[in-house]
C-alpha cells in the first residue's frame, strides 16, 4: 500500500489504497548525509510550501483515479522542485 507520512514528524498523513506499476531510479552521488543535521536545518520558503501543497492535491487525485502516468508527472514535479530549492 502506498502512503503519505510526514518523515520529520513520524505522522501517517494518508492511505492511498493504490500501488503504481512504476520502476523508480535512483542516482546516488556518493558521500554521506546525515539525515537528522539535515531535516534540523530543513525550512523551505513559503512560495514553495504552496507549490508542495499544490502537488500534494495533484497527487492524492492522481493515486484516486489510479493514473501511473500522474502519479510518476508529480513525482518528478517533486523532484525538480527540490532541486532547484537546494541548488540555490
Amino acid at each position: 500500500m502506498s502512503v503519505v507520512y510526514n518523515h520529520r514528524q513520524g505522522k501517517l498523513l494518508n492511505r492511498l489504497n493504490y500501488i503504481p506499476d512504476l520502476n523508480i531510479i535512483a542516482v546516488d552521488a556518493g558521500g554521506e548525509l546525515s539525515t537528522v543535521e539535515y531535516n534540523r536545518n530543513l525550512n523551505f520558503p513559503p512560495e514553495l510550501l504552496k507549490e508542495y501543497d499544490k502537488l500534494y492535491d495533484d497527487i492524492l487525485v492522481a493515486f484516486s483515479n489510479k493514473d501511473d502516468i500522474a502519479i510518476a508527472l508529480c513525482a518528478r514535479q517533486s523532484t525538480q522542485l527540490h532541486i532547484n530549492w537546494t541548488g540555490n
